[in-house]
């Protein structure tokens, strides 16, 4: 259990960050009937989900089998996932807190947000995507930057009411 603080920590941050950002946001709480509509769904799952996929799960994924990661940590090294006592879902060794795998993809994660959203926007996600792509390298998963993605982007829909 110990192992997972971390994530659960950051896990956890996502609510407080946003309870704690919505004392300084006007307006009000989205309403039941706005959580379940498509909308919500699409930008606080799908959304998500989708960005993780490519993000994470391809573009950092590549640039880590490239030699831009952590190299304890890197595949068929000592650091491998099984190894160091760590136990299964997460990886052995030392964990890096950066990798430019990781720097890379949260540069282009931002800069994707350019699109639809403003340049504060952008710059807002960028330290998110980084404990993204930490959990990712970390446990060797899909899985966690997926779920913490998901709370992220529920909680900031549900105060932010676009």
């Amino acid at each position: 259990m110990q192992r997972h603080l971390p994530l659960l920590l950051a896990l956890l941050a996502g609510p407080i960050i946003c309870g704690l950002w919505r004392l300084w946001l006007p307006g009000r709480f989205l309403s039941s009937e706005e959580i379940l509509s498509f909308w919500f769904v699409k930008v606080a799952l799908i959304w998500p989900v989708a960005e993780e996929l490519i993000f994470r799960g391809v573009i950092q994924g590549w640039l880590m089998e490239r030699g831009l990661g952590d190299g304890e940590r890197g595949r068929g090294e000592e650091g491998e996932r099984g190894r160091g006592g760590q136990g299964e879902g997460e990886r052995g060794g030392k964990a890096a807190v950066l990798t430019r795998a990781n720097l890379i993809t949260s540069v282009l994660f931002a800069s994707a947000h350019l699109v639809y959203h403003s340049g504060l926007h952008a710059a807002l996600v960028f330290l998110p995507s980084l404990v993204f792509g930490y959990f990712k390298e970390r446990y060797d998963a899909i899985w966690p930057p997926i779920a913490l993605h998901v709370g992220y982007n529920a909680c900031w829909f549900v105060i932010r009411n676009t």
